[in-house]
């Protein structure tokens, strides 16, 4: 509807097959997706989002947001491999501030459980 909305009545619009509409309206719904699942750090489903994007627009340009999710995931695995060092040297401080500090990075992380 973004897409088509200032357009709506224009030929060039008006005569486009509705499967290409309807490829429009994926794209937009999915973008907000990636969007939300960036903001609530659910990094999975942003990179499964991400990848599905890419097939539906083979011009998008997902070097910003797979830098993000891969960074997150790598900071918030770095913070656990910092807690499991902790834990085994008995700093019981340095382990919940490195877990904690994983957790705020990526609080769906497989590896905290």
């Amino acid at each position: 509807m973004e897409a088509f909305a200032i357009g709506e009545y224009m030929p060039s619009v008006r005569i486009l097959p509705r499967e290409k509409k309807r490829q429009v309206v994926e794209f937009s719904r999915s973008g907000n997706n990636l969007l939300s699942a960036i903001e609530v750090r659910d990094y999975d489903k942003a990179e499964s989002l991400l990848n599905d994007i890419q097939k539906v627009a083979k011009d998008f340009d997902s070097a910003k947001a797979m830098t993000l999710i891969q960074t997150a995931k790598t900071q918030s695995n770095m913070h656990l491999a910092k807690a499991r060092n902790a834990s085994m040297s008995g700093e019981k401080g340095g382990f919940e501030n490195e877990l904690k500090e994983a957790a705020t990075i990526w609080p769906m992380n497989p590896d905290l459980k």
